[in-house]
Order: structure tokens, then sequence, then C-alpha cells
């Protein structure tokens, strides 16, 4: 251990997220709580070795300020961004941003909202100086919490959003990330979609502008992401997998009249296909299959015995 430190009052201070800077000193950025009993967004600044430089709270002052996530953009300043109650009368939790310098000083603050909670989890800069923010909004879309991304300019006006993801439950992005081709990457956590309770959920897009009108393919995933599925039963081979043309379904025995049914579904849980499995060897031609992935299910008597990804390329 190089050290250790705690800042705060008497009161409830916390961090939640963290940078290491430019110039190799570190800053966070989450809430302290005030002597007059509100709650606001807090930046601290400690040096490469622990020595508190300078710490400063944001926000309204009157309410719950909060920052869950903290950048340095590419001039070296601070941005922050999280939610705030202090700026409507509605006591709802409103998107909240603010830029300092890097001595701490507020450059500007922002918030948006309409009635109903938002909050922002992570905030990024683009290589021409905008904020992307994710998080969620209760204030648009469809009922609940649902997952949206959206552009802040440098300094700090509403540049565009995304449509919402999500349905009556809840959803929420949490973390954000760009790739070399300029497409957007999402995560977070649905309740909607895949298969019952939380699910990863990942959603990815083109560059957003205002209005730009954008696409959201879901599909559950029911079975690990490993070379391998599990069967359940040892005496049963579909192979080859990924496959061009032909799929083989080798069962070494087959008792009884009771047939094996072989069914086949699209990434949006759609059936396909569906095979009776009457001999120990079947072949089945995908030739008129897109190339993608599948999820294939093997029943018998209504209980599956083998389910798994099938590549068709």
């Amino acid at each position: 251990t190089l050290w250790t430190k705690t800042i705060g009052g008497n009161l409830i201070d916390k961090g939640n997220s963290i940078i290491e800077t430019s110039d190799s000193s570190i800053v966070i950025a989450g809430l302290t709580n005030t002597t007059t009993d509100s709650t606001q967004a807090y930046i601290i600044k400690v040096s490469k070795t622990g020595q508190l430089l300078w710490d400063s709270a944001y926000g309204g002052g009157n309410g719950y300020d909060m920052a869950n996530s903290v950048i340095e953009t590419a001039n070296g300043e601070y941005v922050i961004a999280g939610t705030t109650t202090s700026y409507n009368t509605n006591n709802d939790k409103d998107f909240y941003l603010a830029r300092t310098d890097n001595n701490g000083t507020l450059i500007w603050q922002s918030n948006f909202g309409n009635p109903g909670e938002e909050e922002i989890f992570e905030v990024y800069e683009d290589n021409i100086g905008n904020l992307i923010n994710v998080g969620f909004t209760k204030a648009a879309g469809s009922g609940g919490k649902d997952a949206e991304l959206f552009y802040i300019g440098a300094s700090g006006w509403w540049m565009g959003i995304s449509p919402t993801y999500g349905t009556s439950l809840d959803e929420w992005f949490k973390s954000f990330a760009i790739g070399l081709n300029g497409n957007f990457c999402m995560l977070g956590t649905t309740n909607s979609y895949g298969n019952g309770l939380n699910d990863v959920f990942v959603v990815r897009v083109d560059t957003i502008f205002a209005n730009q009108p954008t696409i959201l393919i879901t599909f559950n995933d029911s079975i690990p992401l490993t070379i391998k599925d599990t069967e359940n039963n040892s005496t049963i081979s579909i192979y080859p997998n990924p496959t061009q043309q032909f799929l083989m379904i080798s069962i070494s025995e087959i008792k009884g009249n009771t047939p094996y049914f072989f069914e086949l579904y699209d990434l949006q849980g759609k059936s396909i296909l569906k095979k009776e499995i009457t001999n120990t060897s079947t072949t089945l031609n995908l030739s008129q299959l897109s190339k993608q992935f599948y999820v294939f299910k093997l029943f018998k008597e209504d209980e599956i015995v083998s389910i798994g990804k099938l590549i068709v390329n």
C-alpha cells in the first residue's frame, strides 16, 4: 500500500468516480452533505501522494445533487455528470452536468429534465469536444426507466437525444464506448428483454445527431458464450458448428416411438425451422438461412435435451 486517504466531514460524503489526470493528480467525484441539510455534487482533487489540493461542492444547494461520473477534457478541464433535484418544483431528479477549470472554479452547470426522474451514469467527451451522456429517463419513453443516450455541447447546451430504449419495466445504461469506426456501444441492464429479472443490455448505434432515427435489436441468449455448449445428453452430437450449408444431428440411440424435435430460432427468438428427428442420423440443409447466429433446441416429450448456439457462415 502506497497510501490511504479519507476525506469528508461529520455527515455523508461519497465518491462515485475517479480518474488520474494529465498532471498525475487524482480527481474524485461524488456527493457531500452540507450543514444546511442538502446534498451537493462534490469534486476532490488530490496529488499523486494523496495530499488534498482542493475540493468543492456544486449544484443548487437546496436539494439533492450528485455526480456519478467525472472526466478530464482535452483542454485540461473537468466535467461531472449525474442528477439533481435542486432546479425543479416537483422534487424529481433531472440530468445534471457541471464543468470546472483545473482548480475547481465553476465554468458552467446545466440541468435538463421533464416531470419524472432522470439520471446520468457516465459522460464521455468526443473528438470535437461535445459531451456524450448515458443514463435513464422516466420522463419520456414507454414508462418506467428507459435507457437513454444524448449529447450536450461543450458549453453546456442541449444538442440532441436518442430514442429511449425500454418498455414499461426498467432499463438503464451505465457505460459507454466508441469504436474505431465511430459506432457507439452502450451497456446497462434490462428488465424488459432477455430471460427475466435483470439481464445484461448492450446496444450499438451509429453516431447520434438530433432527431436521427436509430434501430434497436434485442435477443435472448439463454446460454453462456463458450466454445462448447453444454448438452444434457452426451449421446447427442450436432455438427459442424459453424456450418456453411449442412447440419448433422446424430443421436446414438432412439428408444421407443417418441421422436425428437429440432428447432432453430433467430436472434429475435422467432422459430424459423422445426424438424422431427426419428433416425439416429439426420442431415439438415441450411443453405437458405442468413449468415448469422442462431439458437437451437432439441426436444423430446417437451423436455429440452440439448440447447446451444449455431453459427451459419
